[in-house]
């Protein structure tokens, strides 16, 4: 039975977050329930967007105010997302003809940057200022108001099958194209209070009837609070009368009523932000809830505008992935977002400008403190050279009652085999036993560096990490092979840091490296590290050993050969789902928990077969002074080469799990954290702890990625070690 009825939201009170919170999501999670008052979602939908851009979505519901910091630095002639609010009044969808009124109203504006808080102040004085600043980094975007049709209501809920989409431009920064701009193909002009509207019309090449109503005078409306319903009305009385289309719905019904900006393109980062708005919907209908299932088998078919400049009026939605249609298991729910990313006051919302680089960099200055530390280590190895300048000139290597011919020239190339005779003839010093503390000292630190270099190669796949010395690490491995791992690990690990900020890592489109890289990793590391390591050490004969070392230098080339070609031939799922994530945080596990083992391994048959101490075996005995003896330089170089490179190391996930904290993705107790991270390291050996911690991150971001509908604190538990007593996602 059909009632006269006003539906007014009370926006302004507790709604779907509740009270004075702040929750952020970012790439395609979503915030809220279809059936909450509201529902938000950054909306990154388009396939063709370059991995390195982003964009994130910040709501304070007690306003109710939203902004979506993005950026999209590359011009795909097309747009590269569409974060909104959307409006879940249990009267839509409603037939137009049964409607009196649809009062809408907002308040919106654009900043250039990352604001750490909200902006509140819509003046156009504001307005004039940051519209120019963002017109000089390039910005394309526009702030507007969505709505889906059909004449089947259940369609309606569903934007990649509606035959109509009715867009309202309140404004625009730069000059994006809309669909029916270039033909100049106005069909009538509309009145909204004082605001005079052109209206405008084309079909994408979905077929989707898209009408768009731009300000006339190419105004921006920054506060908007009207009755929409006459832009309805020309859709009942006189869209028929000017478009020759016989599928064009004559009474459709309304259903999908969102408010957000479309977003093109910029140079830096840009901050949409919208707040008070509201919703009163006036009319002749029914206030039950209509179905939401509806087939959704057509929401790959349709595709973006014919028309050159491509936004989303041409149909930004023809590969936009509805949270309506997911399934549940893939969805994550809204509790789970709010208890992860709630925080209790107000965070910067992540980015990547220089200024917060800066910040960033100025923060991790303790890297360049090891770095600093280790170039004082190397002047201990001057009274080596002498020794090994002998040694490459007589082609023979004699120490302590052992004679060995050693090579000079291995791979052919004058520049390589002369730095690297260096090199093996002080490792020769190393690996012959000739000195039985820095054998065993250099035998447990290159076993566990195996559990580095996985980390850094699998890190260089992530589609997030795209400054080229993180995504070849190739390159730092090479050169650590020649300048020591201790000094140029710390610069590494300093710059990766500088580069991922927090969004890098609780963005999944960002962090997964994909399932045909995590499979390659386990046979790189098989094949181009252990295959020439172990024998280094091992091999009865000398001379052999020697020759192995020869090979193993070049692991960093090895490696990235095997890598590339195995992740090349391995298939790689077209989607990522549920189950190919499992897949590849399954295969990350079986990775980390082999290289673990032998890295065990090794420190516990180091520690059953040295005949002196840890203390002797592992920590420099000198640093102010220079020792004499050369072997006793050289091993004590390799001491502070194997803790300045895991101090690296370590420093750099503390920092990151700090970033992780500040935004509310965990909690940690730090002190229980080095507690156990020190006796675990005691049983497992010091390096085994750096991959262990690391997988520990990994099960931590995907546990908040959940979308299964259960508590992520126990979900955490179920799959991290040793997370329950000291780091548990944040409640």
């Amino acid at each position: 039975m059909k009632v006269t009825t006003v539906v007014s939201y009370a926006i302004l009170l507790s709604g779907a977050l509740g009270k004075d919170e702040v929750a952020r999501v970012c790439g395609n999670e979503r915030l809220g329930e279809l059936n909450d008052s509201l529902s938000y979602y950054p909306n990154a939908w388009n396939k063709k967007s370059p991995k390195n851009g982003f964009v994130c979505l910040k709501v304070d519901n007690s306003t109710p105010a939203f902004s979506a910091t993005w950026n999209w630095p590359a011009d795909i002639q097309d747009v590269h997302s569409f974060p909104y609010v959307r409006f879940n009044n249990p009267s839509l969808p409603v037939r137009l003809s049964d409607l009196e009124s649809i009062r809408l109203s907002t308040d919106w504006i654009y900043t250039p940057g990352s604001p750490s808080k909200i902006p509140d102040d819509f003046s156009n004085e504001v307005w004039a200022k940051n519209k120019a600043e963002l017109e000089g980094d390039g910005v394309q975007a526009n702030a507007a108001w969505d709505f889906f049709l059909d004449d089947d209501r259940n369609r309606t809920l569903y934007p990649q099958v509606a035959k109509i989409e009715f867009m309202v431009w309140l404004g625009r920064v730069g000059d994006p194209w809309w669909l029916g701009r270039q033909n100049d193909s106005i069909l009538s002009t509309v009145t909204l209070g004082k605001t005079e509207f052109s209206l405008f019309y084309g079909r994408n090449s979905g077929g989707t009837h898209v009408f768009t109503a731009v300000t006339k005078d190419n105004s921006d409306v920054l506060s908007f609070d009207e009755d929409f319903y006459p832009l309805f009305q020309y859709i009942l009385k006189q869209a028929h009368k000017q478009i020759d289309a016989d599928d064009l719905p004559k009474d459709p019904w309304l259903g999908i009523i969102e408010f957000g900006t479309e977003t093109w393109m910029s140079r830096g980062n840009a901050t949409f932000t919208a707040a008070n708005f509201a919703m009163s919907l006036k009319g002749n209908f029914t206030s039950e809830r209509n179905s939401t299932k509806g087939d959704d088998k057509e929401k790959d078919d349709k595709d973006k505008g014919d028309e050159k400049g491509g936004f989303a009026s041409s149909g930004w939605w023809a590969d936009y992935k509805d949270p309506s249609t997911y399934p549940p298991s893939t969805i994550n729910p809204p509790y789970s977002l709010i208890t992860i990313f709630t925080i209790h006051k107000p965070f910067t919302m992540p980015h990547t400008s220089p200024s917060s680089r800066l910040r960033r960099a100025i923060h991790a200055l303790p890297f360049l403190l090891i770095t600093a530390i280790m170039s004082r280590a190397f002047t201990m190895a001057k009274p080596i050279g002498p020794k090994i300048e002998q040694t490459l000139q007589t082609s023979i290597f004699t120490a302590q009652n052992v004679t060995v011919p050693v090579i000079k020239s291995f791979y052919g190339v004058p520049v390589l085999d002369d730095v690297f005779a260096v090199v093996t003839v002080a490792f020769a010093h190393l690996q012959f036993f000739t000195d039985e503390e820095a054998y065993w000292q250099l035998l447990v630190f290159l076993t566990d560096f195996a559990g580095m270099y996985a980390v850094v190669m699998i890190e260089g796949y992530r589609p997030g990490n795209t400054f080229p010395v993180i995504k070849y690490p190739v390159v730092f491995l090479f050169l650590s092979q020649m300048f020591g791992i201790g000094c140029l690990a710390p610069i590494f690990f300093y710059v990766f840091y500088i580069f991922t900020p927090a969004y890098k890592l609780t963005t999944p489109s960002l962090y997964r490296p994909g399932f045909a890289p995590c499979m390659a990793i386990l046979p790189t590391i098989v094949f181009g590290y252990y295959a020439t390591h172990f024998p280094s050490f091992f091999h009865s004969s000398l001379e052999a050993r020697n020759w192995w070392n020869w090979i193993w230098q070049l692991f960093p080339i090895w490696g990235s050969i095997i890598m590339l070609v195995l992740s090349k031939i391995i298939p790689q799922p077209k989607e990522q789902t549920p189950k190919t994530i499992k897949q590849e945080l399954n295969v990350i596990r079986l990775t980390i928990g082999v290289i673990s083992i032998i890295s065990t391994i090794t420190w516990w048959y180091t520690i059953l077969n040295m005949n002196s101490t840890i203390v002797e075996v592992f920590i420099p005995q000198h640093f102010l002074t220079t020792p004499q003896e050369p072997i006793l330089g050289l091993r004590t170089v390799i001491q502070f080469d194997y803790i300045c490179c895991y101090a690296a190391g370590f420093l750099w996930l503390a920092y990151h799990f700090k970033d992780l904290e500040n935004v509310g993705v965990c909690s940690i107790s730090w002190i229980r954290a080095g507690c156990a991270s020190v006796v675990l390291g005691c049983l497992l050996g010091p390096g085994t702890m750096f991959p262990l911690i690391w997988l520990l991150r990994e099960e931590l971001l995907v546990a908040t990625q959940a979308g299964v509908k259960k508590s992520p604190r126990i979900s955490g538990r179920q799959t991290i070690l040793w997370m329950p007593s000291i780091l548990e996602p944040s409640q």
